[in-house]
C-alpha cells in the first residue's frame, strides 16, 4: 500500500512536469502521440501515455 501511494505521487509529479514541456515545444506532442499509438497497438499498452511520457522526457532532458 505504501509503495502504491509513493508510485502514485511519482507518476503525478512526472505528469505535471510534462505540461510545461508540451506547451514550450508543441512539436513533441506529435512524437508523443505516435509513440503512444505504437505502444498501444503493438505492445499492449493503455493510452494514458502522452502526458506521462512528456513528464519522463522532461525529467530525462533535465527540463524544469
Amino acid at each position: 500500500m505504501i509503495a502504491a501511494v509513493l508510485i502514485g505521487i511519482l507518476v503525478a509529479w512526472l505528469a505535471g512536469r510534462g505540461v510545461p514541456l508540451m506547451s514550450e515545444q508543441p512539436v513533441l506532442v506529435t512524437g508523443l502521440l505516435i509513440g503512444t499509438v505504437i505502444g498501444v497497438a503493438f505492445m499492449g499498452g493503455i493510452p494514458v501515455g502522452p502526458l506521462i511520457a512528456a513528464g519522463l522526457l522532461s525529467f530525462i532532458a533535465g527540463k524544469v
